[in-house]
C-alpha cells in the first residue's frame, strides 16, 4: 500500500506543477479574477532579410567538460578549461 501512494502522490505533485503554467485555480473558484490586459496574442511576421554566417571562431575542442561552480559564503570558484580554478 505504502509504494502505491508514494507513486499516487508523485504523479499528483507531476500533474500540479505541469498545470501550474495553463490553469489558475484561484481563477476557478473565484478568489481572483483574470488578468486585465491579457496578453496580445503574436502574429505572423513575413522574413525581410535572410541571414548567413559571414565568419566563424574556433572556442576549442569538443570535449565533455562537467562545469560545476562553487559557492562560499560571497565567493564563487569554478574550473577552467585548463583546470585552474578561479575565483570571483
Amino acid at each position: 500500500m505504502r509504494p502505491l501512494a508514494i507513486a499516487l502522490g508523485a504523479i499528483a505533485l507531476a500533474l500540479g506543477a505541469a498545470g501550474c503554467g495553463s490553469w489558475n485555480p484561484l481563477v476557478a473558484v473565484g478568489i481572483v479574477s483574470e488578468p486585465a490586459n491579457k496578453p496580445t496574442p503574436l502574429t505572423p511576421i513575413q522574413a525581410t532579410v535572410t541571414p548567413r554566417s559571414v565568419w566563424t571562431a574556433r572556442v576549442g575542442k569538443g570535449t565533455p567538460f562537467h562545469f560545476r561552480p562553487v559557492v562560499e559564503g560571497p565567493t564563487a570558484a569554478s574550473p577552467s578549461s585548463r583546470r585552474r580554478p578561479g575565483a570571483w
